[in-house]
């Protein structure tokens, strides 16, 4: 999981034999041999492992942004689409932070964009 967010050559690691993966779409060209391990955290160590500290590291970075954008619950569900968090996403609109590929987020930004274009007129 820690990879999903970039690319697998630029690991900060010392010596690299295999890289496994969890996920087998996020395979890319890379000068390491990977192999794509499907249910991979049940079934290899280091990919449980790291998936773990990517909970973690998620878990303390939403705890960081909740206290910036009070309102969202962040800290409670961890950036799941909760109820919750898509009725504040709606209601305050899309922090910095929101992912903007996310369809809820893109919905409101359409929608803050048209209400700009288009202002009532009282």
């Amino acid at each position: 999981m820690v990879i999903v967010s970039g690319r697998v050559d630029d690991l900060a690691l010392v010596e690299v034999v295999i890289k496994e993966l969890d996920n087998p779409t996020i395979v890319e060209a890379t000068s390491v041999k990977v192999y794509p391990l499907r249910d991979g955290d049940a079934r290899s160590v280091s990919i449980a492992a790291a998936s773990i500290l990517a909970k973690v590291h998620r878990d303390a970075l939403l705890q960081e942004l909740d206290r910036q954008f009070p309102g969202y619950g962040l800290a409670r569900h961890k950036g799941y689409a909760t109820r919750y968090h898509l009725d504040q996403l709606r209601r305050q609109g899309p922090t910095p932070f929101h992912r903007r590929s996310f369809a809820p987020v893109r919905e409101c930004l359409a929608l803050l964009e048209a209400m700009e274009q288009n202002p009532l007129p009282f």
